[in-house]
This record gives structure tokens, C-alpha cells and sequence, in this order.
């Protein structure tokens, strides 16, 4: 279970979230779960000129825990429109990591899954790249 993030925490994580590219799910849809406008979202994190509320810090860690869990999928309609769904049981985007590790006997390579819409784990490169 992921726990509430604090005003601090989630700004650092929206702006993370609206640098990836391959998040997987729109801004706009991202904020109908969220229950804002994506008017209110890009006033708030890429310009700085709206204030983060409780009401909107609430909506926003519901919607960014559901994704982050993979509880959300994002459907399509026959007229191409877009729309967030919630899954029955939640699939987690893991990902396949390799990191070079320094032990007492010397170097070794650690293969895990992680999750991709996990930014606390990934390094900046990661997600530049």
C-alpha cells in the first residue's frame, strides 16, 4: 500500500510525471481521475501561479496511488477518444533493471523488476533518456 505524499513530495513527483514522456497516460485523463481540470494542474506544476490546495492534494494522491499501483488502464473508444478505466485486479508496469553493484568481494550485476511509474527508484538518467 502506497501512503499519502505530502505537499512537498508531491510536487516533486508531478513534475517527474509530467517530464515523462512514456508515463502512459495522459495529462488530461490523469486529471479527470484526480477530479481537477488539466487547466488547474499545469497552473499549479509547470507555472507556479495556483496554490496547491487540500482538496486538490487529495484528489491528486488518489488518482497518482491507483496509477502508480496499476489499478488505471487507459481505454479507447471507436471515435479514438481516450478515456481512464479501473482494472478488477491491478497490474503493476514493471520493468527489467540491471544495476552494477560494489560488494566486499568486488563487483556484481543485480537483475529486479521495478515498477515504471515508480520515480523514487529510478535514477535522472532513466528518465531523460
Amino acid at each position: 500500500m502506497i501512503q499519502n505524499l505530502s505537499k512537498k513530495q508531491l510536487m516533486v513527483e508531478m513534475k517527474l510525471f509530467l517530464e515523462d514522456k512514456d508515463r502512459g497516460i495522459s495529462i488530461k485523463n490523469f486529471c479527470e481521475l484526480a477530479g481537477i481540470s488539466d487547466r488547474l494542474f499545469f497552473y499549479i506544476f509547470r507555472e507556479g501561479t495556483a496554490p496547491l490546495t487540500e482538496e486538490t492534494q487529495r484528489g491528486l494522491n488518489r488518482a497518482y496511488k491507483h496509477w502508480k499501483e496499476g489499478k488505471i488502464r487507459v481505454m479507447k473508444k471507436r471515435t479514438n477518444e481516450t478515456y481512464p478505466d479501473y482494472r478488477k485486479e491491478p497490474v503493476q508496469p514493471l520493468i527489467p533493471m540491471s544495476k552494477l553493484v560494489m560488494t566486499n568481494t568486488g563487483f556484481k550485476v543485480q537483475n529486479k523488476p521495478l515498477n515504471r511509474h515508480d520515480y523514487a527508484n529510478f535514477d535522472n538518467i532513466l528518465l531523460k533518456t
